[in-house]
């Protein structure tokens, strides 16, 4: 099967600069990493033993960038991952990022956003890997397609041989807001146990015409009322930030308002 890309060379990513994050064993930390170079980049966020991780990764390049990024997660032995991504600026861009759960009782959860408008190009080519038993992963992708913007998710579950009580979830949410905007969604489960427990899933929908009624009743008006459930849908991928100058960056840069959203 072809899978979509936006970039097919992986020599782009050969020579991109590598940043590096973690938590120690044990700990509880906090990472945010933007990327606004015009450059590929590579980023890797680690939770060590029995540790608590969570990082954001944002994508605000400016409207001339063509670029792919990289972002690995590795979780240890109990340690758990909770991580963001999301696109919002540049012509066109790719975010490639692998989850591996290293060892038993890792978990990584996943939440990730694309928010497309004009002639943009987002894609996301998602990767989770279970090589060990016991361990959890759930990814879940928001994605908005406005005016004439492209977006792509290509995600992969892979259960390998021996992974036994492995939970493994993936789901993919699309709103397109425009005749001309295209989303493409390929979610992909490889399973090489029986005693596994997964699931995933792909919806593509327009703005429900019950929401705009109802938003109008009470006089609010037509672009008012697209607005207003845009904005909750994207809420959905981010209301989860802790930290909560990461959240105040990441409410600004989409354009939301954060007292609005509580």
């Amino acid at each position: 099967m072809k899978i979509p890309a936006l970039f097919k060379n992986n020599d782009l990513l050969a020579s991109a600069p590598k940043k590096e994050f973690s938590s120690e064993a044990g700990s509880s930390a906090s990472h945010f990493f933007e990327w606004s170079d015009h450059a590929a980049i590579e980023v890797v966020f680690h939770a060590k033993k029995d540790s608590t991780l969570e990082c954001v990764f944002l994508q605000n390049l400016d409207a001339k960038a063509e670029l792919p990024a990289r972002v690995q997660l590795i979780a240890d032995r109990g340690a758990t991952i909770r991580c963001t991504i999301i696109h919002q600026g540049a012509s066109k861009s790719q975010i490639s990022f692998d989850s591996r759960c290293a060892e038993e009782g890792a978990s990584i959860q996943i939440q990730a956003l694309a928010n497309s408008r004009l002639n943009q190009k987002h894609a996301f080519i998602a990767n989770a890997v279970h090589p060990v038993p016991h361990t959890h992963s759930d990814l879940k992708v928001w994605c908005v397609a406005n005016d004439e913007a492209q977006t792509i998710f290509n995600g992969t579950v892979t259960i390998e041989k021996g992974a036994h009580h492995t939970q493994a979830f993936q789901k993919n949410k699309n709103l397109i807001l425009s005749e001309k905007a295209t989303i493409d969604s390929i979610p992909q489960l490889f399973i090489f146990n029986d005693d596994v427990k997964c699931a995933h899933g792909s919806s593509t929908s327009t703005l429900d015409p019950d929401q705009y009624i109802y938003l109008q009743s009470r006089g609010i008006g037509l672009a008012d009322a697209e607005a207003m459930i845009t904005r909750g849908f994207i809420e959905n991928a981010i209301h989860w930030i802790e930290n909560e100058a990461t959240s105040a960056r990441v409410h600004a840069v989409l354009g939301l308002n954060q007292e609005e959203a509580l």
